[in-house]
């Protein structure tokens, strides 16, 4: 089974915003954020930091890099980083989103493939 982790940011007053924000993001993949969790984070106090892991299905490293990208395009269409991909045998590819803009909620995300 391959999966893709993402850990987000979001500066919001309310953790339930958050969620919502979520929540609206599993519906629009039409995936489940499998073990999700939503804490506040620890070094800044107005961000919120959620972990979940979303199952890969793709027959090919091609096709593994580019859902990833299609899934950091849905929480934002700029400002990403990407690492890789490299590996010869266990493909290695990280997306990785930065934002000080005050309008912005989301503040940092960071994908990355895995293998199991």
């Amino acid at each position: 089974m391959t999966r893709v982790n993402f850990r987000l940011n979001y500066e919001v007053s309310q953790k339930r915003k958050f969620e919502q924000f979520l929540e609206k993001y599993g519906r629009e993949l039409g995936l489940p954020l499998n073990d999700l969790t939503v804490e506040r984070y620890w070094k800044i106090k107005e961000q919120f930091q959620a972990s979940f892991w979303i199952r890969l299905d793709s027959e090919s490293a091609e096709g593994a890099v580019f859902q990833m990208l299609l899934w950091a395009n849905r929480l934002s269409s700029s400002g990403w980083s990407i690492i890789g991909p490299h590996g010869d045998k266990n493909l290695a590819f990280e997306c990785i989103y930065s934002d000080n803009e005050p309008h912005n909620p989301l503040k940092w995300a960071h994908l990355e493939f895995e293998e199991e």
